[in-house]
């Protein structure tokens, strides 16, 4: 089940198996034992989560030597080729 991932979810998958119903979980060993991989991947830790950054829309990116124009609108009206490549919309 964890083959290809780090050794510690292995440990943490195969420590809380073997948990007793009402014995409660060692937080400060898990919390250990993670810790301690983020830091030996590399990682820092800067405060700044996934749920923080505001993903970018790949259609919006800028290629290499554009600028971006802050007056034109984020979706512009499609020109005639982009209209004439669309499929006719059904009257449902």
């Amino acid at each position: 089940m964890t083959k290809g991932y780090p050794e510690e979810f292995a440990i943490y998958m195969n420590y809380c198996r073997s948990l007793k119903f009402e014995e409660k979980p060692d937080i400060g060993y898990l919390r250990k034992l993670f810790k301690d991989l983020f830091y030996r991947m590399g990682y820092e830790y800067d405060f700044v989560f996934d749920w923080m950054v505001k993903k970018q829309n790949p259609s919006q990116s800028l290629k290499v030597g554009e600028e971006e124009n802050k007056d034109e609108p984020m979706n512009p009206t499609p020109t005639a080729n982009e209209t004439q490549n669309r499929p006719p919309e059904s009257g449902i």
